[in-house]
């Protein structure tokens, strides 16, 4: 068997009963729980203290941020000569890798034209020699042939 629902047997949690709702409603709002509620404060008053004080805070606040903003231009000019340090810096060694690239070409075309002059060398020793060879040959054979007349 199923239970029927009676609402009169739930507790009235915050639920308004017909005679709350019944008439005018009370005037200004209701107190929240710890008194009434200070959100919006009247021109007279300021929820944080004096306006001196506020001023005050206003103006340290203000140089904290002057000086925040010093420390970050600051910070921006140091970034920039760093910067252009070291650019100069990879300049210089781009140039001295170019002199040094113009220094090998110099000394390949330099090895090569020695090689040149060896195997010339090479090849006039080699003939000179020949030619001694030749000579002494012939000087020999004139010699046998004078000695033997």
């Amino acid at each position: 068997m199923h239970a029927s629902y009676d609402p009169s047997l739930l507790p009235a949690f915050g639920r308004p009963t017909p005679t709350d709702l019944a008439g005018a409603p009370p005037a200004g709002p209701p107190p929240g729980p710890a008194g009434p509620n200070m959100t919006s404060p009247g021109s007279n008053h300021e929820p944080h203290g004096s306006n001196e004080a506020s001023q005050g805070l206003r103006l340290s606040m203000s140089k904290k941020i002057e000086g925040m903003k010093a420390k970050k231009q600051k910070a921006r000019e140091s970034h920039v000569v760093c910067h252009k340090k070291f650019q100069d810096r990879i300049q210089e060694a781009e140039d001295s890798m170019q002199a040094q690239h113009l220094i090998i070409e110099a000394l390949v075309e330099e090895k090569d034209s020695l090689l040149q002059t060896i195997q010339v060398c090479k090849k006039l020793t080699m003939l000179l020699l020949h030619s001694m060879m030749n000579g002494r040959k012939n000087r020999k054979n004139t010699w046998r042939k004078k000695r033997f007349r």
